[in-house]
């Protein structure tokens, strides 16, 4: 072979090798979104209010009363997500507020220690009150066992999921 098939070869080899690496990566990207967007409960399912409590021992269930809708963050004070988009959750909390939609925060605890829940809650600063599952006759749901990032659901006063959002979409409209 003379120099100039090798080397159209070997660009062309480099290109599909690229291209692959890309197809691939994409495709991973898309199922790392996907798993995810399947994470929590799913639009339908009906969270039970009354297993929530904050720190006065009060229900998410009382505490949204009869508000028709409530925006809820489920994070984790080991999710490194929850912590860098705490600005973009407070800004989401502002937007819910202006909406007359009221914003909670939702966590599992680990352990008998439900106070450094909420003291990493109160870290986020982003002025949303908190409640950790509290319910010792009921398992939490699985679907929010594997959450790894902060994960949002839109929720009316029954606990039925009326909408959810992985992440803090900034584009997200609480209206």
């Amino acid at each position: 072979m003379s120099a100039s098939p090798k080397k159209s070869l070997v660009v062309f080899s480099s290109l599909a090798l690229l291209t692959g690496i890309i197809i691939w990566s994409q495709l991973l990207t898309a199922r790392a979104e996907a798993a995810i967007q399947d994470a929590g409960p799913v639009v339908g399912d009906t969270i039970d209010l009354r297993s929530w409590t904050d720190r006065k021992g009060r229900t998410l269930a009382e505490v949204n009363g009869k508000q028709s809708l409530a925006l809820v963050a489920f994070v984790a004070p080991n999710c490194d997500a929850c912590l860098k988009s705490k600005d973009d959750m407070e800004s989401l909390r502002q937007r819910a507020a202006k909406a007359n939609i009221a914003y909670y925060v939702l966590m599992i605890p680990a352990g008998a220690d439900v106070q450094s829940y909420f003291a990493y809650a109160d870290s986020l600063k982003i002025g949303a009150e908190a409640f950790v599952w509290s319910n010792p006759e009921v398992k939490p749901p699985v679907s929010l066992s594997t959450v790894t990032a902060p994960l949002h659901f839109m929720v009316t006063n029954e606990g039925l999921v009326t909408n959810k959002w992985p992440g803090v979409p900034s584009s997200v409209s609480t209206q």
